[in-house]
């Protein structure tokens, strides 16, 4: 249970962090956040 919390936490993060780069780029943020997904 603890460690499915920590992985949702992450996951979080993640994408806030994405958002702001995408702000800081001035791209829409979906654009980014399907980027941040292809692995």
């Amino acid at each position: 249970m603890h460690d499915q919390f920590s992985q949702f936490i992450y996951l979080i993060l993640i994408i806030l962090a994405l958002i702001m780069v995408a702000n800081k780029l001035r791209l829409a943020y979906p654009i980014v956040l399907v980027i941040g997904d292809w692995r």
